[in-house]
């Protein structure tokens, strides 16, 4: 029988002073380390520091500050027990960080054991009773909401930014603090069922599994088909149950893989259906490493975010395709641009009319999946980047705005969200049922987007391109258009060579970015 985490929990309270001391060891030898000038060592003791010893040093390091933290993290020093913030987000209905909250959970752990989780419905969690701060101007236009309540605290894209206004917003409605934030999306259920095996749920007459928990967690809010039995339960009540049970599964150790369940969460977390924030100094600093939090961070030289969110009071994002194509002209290296073209498909196949707003629908018992998709689509460049154009799909006619007012000619907002490093535009968009729509952004790019590499004197373009949470695998085309007669000297990933042209094909699963290092002529 493997150990289950509160014997673990116990194994590493006792180690803590080997782990001290290993630390001080660890960081004396780092010190050593730093005065060893490789390049008088033999070549093949150089290859073995430079190889394999170095890449080692910065996982051993994290290493040794997450056996370090963990106790802590788990309630179990003379700080006592750790309360936790658990966004649960839908997909159905996207939204920066991974989609809409749906259900707010409060974990409670105490010496690696689970004292209490319960999840609650986070639409009634408002405490009106209290001034609630004023929602942003988006929610306010294009969605009648005038103050920022806790389920919608995950309108902006940087997660700590989600965080901050969470742990605010969850204090109006509960007297406590909280010890950090977890935010998850319905396919992190689905990829950890994929290794758990099904459910059993009371009064469910069919298994949840991988293939069938999003079905089960939609039925909660539909009249379910004939011969389905299904318990009258609501959203937060059905996350409970399958939470509750992946919990216990975890927490007694029995039949748990750890191997298998540590891919699946670094999966998760790398895959962005998992973000992390702990107020743990220590622990925050690991995983801003790995950027396993959320935030929102440029790369050197060019980046890109596409972020949806869905306005439409609706689930449509389950029937709507995304993908964009990013074309970065490098002919006049003195004059770069670039310009992203963002498509959304619904595949909603019966017309409908495009009527925003709730009136006349009992969200509490309608999934309502098929419709009309309001998007206010949002794009991150390069800080320095400028607009140079943009192309909208057709205007949105008033009528199918919830406050039936009709709007200005179609245009972009440029966001003051103060993020670090980036631009940030916005826009509204309306895909009717059976449509693809396609918005086009024109950008003259700053001119520090080439870098030159200092041993060979070569160009160097990078762009790394950072996925939004909750979506699956974007397909995303990159162009880069060199010079004429530009000669590339390496590029990564592979590309397909077309003239002075290099084209690059890629599912957006994880956060990627793409090195071209050529000679321009």
């Amino acid at each position: 029988m493997l150990y289950p985490p509160a014997a673990i929990t116990d194994l590493l309270v006792i180690a803590q002073p080997q782990f001290s001391a290993a630390r001080e060891d660890f960081d004396r030898a780092q010190d050593l380390r730093a005065e060893i000038d490789s390049q008088q060592l033999s070549p093949d003791v150089r290859q073995i520091l430079l190889n394999q010893v170095d890449p080692l040093l910065p996982l051993m390091e994290d290493g040794f500050a997450i056996a370090l933290s963990l106790p802590r993290l788990l309630g179990a020093t003379e700080e006592g027990p750790k309360t936790y913030l658990i966004l649960a987000q839908n997909e159905d209905e996207l939204r920066p960080t991974g989609g809409f909250i749906t259900a707010v959970g409060n974990l409670v752990l105490q010496d690696g054991k689970i004292v209490s989780l319960d999840f609650k419905d986070s639409g009634k969690l408002d405490n009106l009773e209290t001034p609630y701060p004023m929602a942003p101007w988006q929610l306010q236009v294009y969605m009648n909401s005038r103050i920022l309540t806790l389920r919608d605290s995950n309108w902006f894209t940087h997660f700590p930014t989600t965080v901050a206004w969470a742990e605010y917003l969850n204090a109006y409605a509960t007297a406590h603090s909280v010890d950090g934030v977890i935010a998850f999306d319905q396919h992190f259920i689905v990829m950890l069922l994929r290794e758990i095996g099904a459910l059993e749920i009371e009064g469910i007459s069919w298994p949840v599994t991988s293939g069938t928990v999003i079905s089960y967690l939609r039925l909660s809010k539909v009249f379910p088909p004939e011969g389905i039995r299904l318990p009258d339960e609501g959203k937060k009540e059905s996350v409970n149950k399958v939470m509750l049970q992946i919990f216990d599964y975890l927490e007694t150790g029995d039949d748990v893989n750890p191997d298998a369940l540590s891919k699946i969460f670094l999966q998760a977390l790398q895959e962005r259906h998992l973000l992390l924030q702990f107020d743990d100094q220590i622990m925050a600093e690991v995983i801003a490493r790995y950027r396993w939090d959320g935030a929102l961070r440029p790369g050197e030289g060019d980046f890109l975010m596409v972020v949806d969110s869905n306005i439409g009071f609706n689930k449509v994002n389950a029937r709507v395709d995304r993908s964009f194509v990013y074309d970065v002209n490098l002919t006049d290296l003195e004059n770069i641009t670039s310009y992203l073209s963002v498509f959304h498909k619904n595949k909603v196949k019966e017309e409908l009319a495009c009527a925003m707003g709730i009136e006349g629908r009992d969200l509490d018992r309608v999934y309502p999946i098929e419709g009309c998709y309001w998007n206010y689509l949002r794009v991150y460049v390069p800080e320095g980047s400028e607009l140079a154009d943009v192309v909208f799909p057709p205007p949105v006619p008033g009528a199918r705005m919830v406050l039936n007012r009709s709007l200005p000619e179609p245009h972009v907002d440029v966001l003051g969200e103060e993020i670090e490093g980036v631009a940030g535009f916005g826009a509204l968009t309306v895909v009717p049922t059976g449509e693809t729509a396609a918005t086009g952004f024109e950008f003259t790019l700053p001119e520090d987007i080439l870098t030159v590499d200092p041993d060979s004197g070569n160009l160097v373009y990078r762009l790394k391109i950072q996925k939004q949470p909750g979506t699956i695998a974007d397909p995303v085309t990159v162009r880069l258009h060199l010079p004429t007669r530009a000669t590339v000297e390496s590029a990564s990933p592979d590309a397909v060579v077309q003239g002075d042209n290099l084209l690059f094909k890629i599912n957006l699963r994880t956060d990627t970015e793409i090195e071209v290092i050529f000679t321009a002529p």
